[in-house]
């Protein structure tokens, strides 16, 4: 197996990774929201330990999960323009959008480790959580964004995104119109 391949399986596997930690902190977030609705409305005693926690889950869920998207190139674009061009002018865009995007992201990541220090005398005010361990989720999702787009553009030469089901659900469509167009 070539080492390319190799880093392109543990990037898979990093990212299903990613994708069970979504699911395990989705399902902390319902319980906590029925905890916290049932003590609220039924033991008529709010639980303010709950509200955090569930914050700081959802922007765990949030932020993870648009690394997973990056990776699926979920993430909405208009592509209008861009599906317009064709040759040069194409590639020349593409390069500079992807430059402008891998800028933003060695920025973010650069900003989150000067930041995330600062932070960690900080307590969060009901758990007194650290607050570099809760915001750490900036840093690691802009690595997993970095990873994504290195896995993209550098080892699969921006040929083919992480399978998604909505990809093979558009090229299904896609290909019934195609076939139903050429049956009139």
């Amino acid at each position: 197996m070539s080492l390319l391949k190799l880093i392109e399986k543990g990037i898979d596997i990093l990212f299903l990774i990613v994708k069970y930690m979504i699911a395990v902190l989705f399902t902390v977030l319902v319980v906590l929201v029925f905890f916290q609705v049932f003590n609220r409305f039924i033991v008529r005693k709010s639980l303010t330990w709950s509200t955090e926690l569930a914050n700081f889950v959802m922007m765990w869920i949030a932020l993870l999960g648009s690394a997973v998207l990056m990776r699926n190139k979920g993430h909405m674009a208009i592509n209008n323009i861009l599906d317009a061009l064709h040759g040069a002018v194409k590639k020349a865009i593409t390069v500079i959008s992807v430059t402008v995007q891998f800028l933003f992201l060695i920025g973010w990541v650069y900003g989150c480790m000067v930041y995330l220090p600062t932070l960690a005398a900080q307590k969060s005010p009901v758990l007194q959580l650290n607050m570099a361990m809760v915001n750490s989720v900036f840093l690691i999702t802009g690595v997993l964004m970095l990873v994504a787009m290195i896995d993209y553009w550098i080892i699969k030469c921006g040929r083919e995104a992480a399978y998604s089901e909505e990809d093979e659900l558009i090229k299904r469509m896609m290909e019934e119109n195609s076939d139903a167009g050429k049956e009139e």
